[in-house]
C-alpha cells in the first residue's frame, strides 16, 4: 500500500479579506509527480507555500511523512528547514560569487555533513543534471537552462523526502523548456522523490505528471491522472484551461428517448444509453447542456456522414492542419494530420464518435456524460 507522503485537510489562507485559499484538501502519495495547474492567481503557489512553511494557514492541517508539521488549532508550526524537503524557485537563486560546486555543496556545508561525503554527494547530483564540466565556473557564466539545472542539482543533493518546484521553466526558451521537461520526467523516475510542481502551463503538467491538481480561485476542482483531466474535465472551466488547441464546446438539448437520451443540436441527432452518463445525473426531462469534442476526434467525412458545414479557415501548424468551420452561426474546430486541402467557403461534414463527447450541463457547467479514452 503507498503512503500518504503530504495530506492538506481543510486549508483555508487570507490575505486581510481576501479569502485566497478555500478548504483545500489534497493527499499526495509518496513517488509522486504531482503538479499543481491553474492561472495566474488561483492559489497554486500559495499552497506550495504553506506546503513548504513559508506561509501559514489560518485554518487547516499540513501532515507530511505521517507527521504533523502544521495544526491551526493548537497553533503547532514546523519551521521549512525541519520539515524534510527542499524547493526550486522560478529565478534560480543562485549565489553569485560562488562557483557551481560551492552552490551545490552549501545545502550539505549548513546540515555539517563530512568533507569526503560533501565531495562524493555534491559529484553524484552535478553527473545526474549533467553539469559536471561546468563545477568550477560561476553562475554569470552559464546558460539560464544551466542555471537552473545547477538549482536543481542544489535541491536533490541531500536526497530530500519532497521536491517542490515553483514554475522553475518559466524563464527559459521553449527549446529549453522542452528539454528540461525530459530531464524532469527523467530525474523523477531515476530518484523516486514525491515532487510537486507548480504551473500554469497545462503541457508541463501534461507530460511531466502521474497526477494534477486543477485550481481555480483558490479551491481545487479536479484532482486526476492528465488522461482523465484531458478527456473528462470535471466542468466547462477546466475544459476550456485545458487543450490546445481549445475544445469545442457546442449547445445541444438532451431528452429521455425510450431506453435511451436523445441529444438534439447543430451537429445533429444521435442516441446515448442511459449508463453513459454519470450515477445522479439522468436526464429526466428537457435538460440544455454543452457538447464537449476535442477537434482531434471530429474527422472531415463525406456529403451525408455529417451536418453540412462551410470552412472558415485553414491553418497549417507543421504536421497538422486545423479547420475552423461555421453552421448556423456555431463555430466547431478540427484538426487533420498532414496537409488539409480545404479551402474557406468549401463544405466540410464533421463526424465523430459519441464514444468520445462530454456532455457538460448549460446551467451549471457540471460534466454528467464522460468520454471514453
Amino acid at each position: 500500500m503507498e503512503m500518504k507522503q503530504i495530506e492538506l485537510k481543510n486549508v483555508n489562507k487570507y490575505y486581510g479579506r481576501n479569502h485566497v485559499l478555500r478548504g483545500i484538501n489534497l493527499e499526495v502519495e509518496q513517488g509522486e509527480f504531482m503538479t499543481f495547474l491553474g492561472p495566474s492567481g488561483c492559489g497554486k503557489t500559495t499552497t506550495l507555500r504553506v506546503i513548504a512553511g513559508l506561509e501559514r494557514c489560518q485554518e487547516g492541517t499540513v501532515v507530511i511523512h505521517g507527521e504533523t508539521v502544521a495544526d491551526s488549532e493548537t497553533l503547532y508550526f514546523v519551521p521549512p528547514g525541519k520539515r524534510g524537503l527542499n524547493l526550486v524557485f522560478q529565478s534560480y537563486a543562485l549565489w553569485p560569487h560562488m562557483t557551481v560546486y560551492e552552490n551545490v555543496a552549501f545545502v550539505l556545508q549548513v546540515q555539517k555533513w563530512e568533507k569526503s561525503g560533501i565531495e562524493t554527494q555534491v559529484r553524484k547530483a552535478l553527473a545526474m543534471m549533467q553539469i559536471e564540466e561546468y563545477r568550477d565556473r560561476y553562475p554569470s557564466e552559464l546558460s539560464g537552462g544551466q542555471q537552473q539545472r545547477v538549482a536543481i542539482a542544489r535541491a536533490i543533493v541531500s536526497n530530500p523526502r519532497v521536491l517542490l518546484l515553483d514554475e522553475p521553466l518559466s524563464n527559459l526558451d521553449a527549446k529549453l523548456r522542452l528539454e528540461m521537461r525530459s530531464e524532469l520526467k527523467r530525474l523523477h523516475r531515476e530518484l523516486g522523490t514525491t515532487m510537486i510542481y507548480v504551473t500554469h502551463d497545462q503541457v508541463e503538467a501534461l507530460t511531466l505528471s502521474t497526477r494534477i491538481a486543477v485550481f481555480s480561485e483558490g479551491e481545487i476542482v479536479q484532482t486526476d491522472t492528465p488522461v482523465e483531466i484531458y478527456m473528462n474535465p470535471a466542468n466547462v472551466g477546466v475544459a476550456r484551461f485545458i487543450g490546445n488547441p481549445k475544445i469545442n464546446l457546442i449547445p445541444a438539448v438532451a431528452r429521455p428517448d425510450g431506453t435511451r437520451v436523445r441529444v438534439s443540436g447543430v451537429l445533429g441527432d444521435f442516441v446515448l444509453p442511459w449508463g453513459a452518463f454519470l450515477p445522479g445525473e439522468e436526464i429526466t426531462g428537457e435538460q440544455k447542456c454543452l457538447i464537449g469534442l476535442r477537434p482531434e476526434h471530429i474527422a472531415a467525412g463525406s456529403p451525408g456522414e455529417g451536418p453540412e458545414y462551410s470552412v472558415l479557415t485553414s491553418m497549417l501548424a507543421g504536421s497538422e492542419t486545423l479547420i475552423e468551420a461555421q453552421r448556423e452561426g456555431e463555430r466547431i474546430l478540427l484538426k487533420q494530420l498532414g496537409f488539409g486541402n480545404l479551402r474557406a467557403g468549401e463544405p466540410v461534414y464533421p463526424v465523430f464518435s459519441p464514444d468520445h463527447i462530454n456532455i457538460f450541463r448549460e446551467d451549471n457547467g457540471k460534466l454528467i456524460k464522460r468520454a471514453l479514452a
